[in-house]
């Protein structure tokens, strides 16, 4: 990447992200979450389409130390609430997308997020 700041790291559609630009997007993203009280060690979850923010999101968690652990929109309701729990996330990223709240996993992290069922197990 230092050596060719330019070329492009991703390709989504039309969008593309060079690999300067996708260092900068990581770190903003890695000191955003520290910012907002995440620690190095603390678990943090994205239920993230999958897009160019995923990505992002996920290498910023790297970044910042923290545990990271990607939830597959397309999960039973159960399967979702056992991951949230099991892994002990400090908190969740969400990206609303229309389809995913009707998804049985939508539904799952809905109850979860407003029960806040996840919180204590850490």
């Amino acid at each position: 990447m230092q050596n060719t700041p330019d070329k492009t790291a991703i390709i989504f559609g039309e969008r593309r992200i060079s690999y300067a630009q996708l260092n900068a997007l990581v770190t903003r993203t890695a000191h955003g979450l520290l910012e907002r009280g995440l620690k190095r060690g603390d678990g943090l979850s994205l239920f993230l389409p999958s897009l160019p923010e995923l990505i992002i999101t996920y290498l910023g968690t790297a970044r910042a130390g923290i545990t990271v652990n990607v939830v597959n929109a397309m999960l039973r309701e159960q399967e979702v609430a056992y991951i949230l729990k099991d892994c002990q996330s400090r908190a969740v990223v969400v990206e609303f997308i229309p389809e995913i709240p009707r998804s049985a996993a939508g539904k799952a992290l809905r109850r979860l997020l407003r029960d806040r069922e996840w919180e204590g197990t850490g």
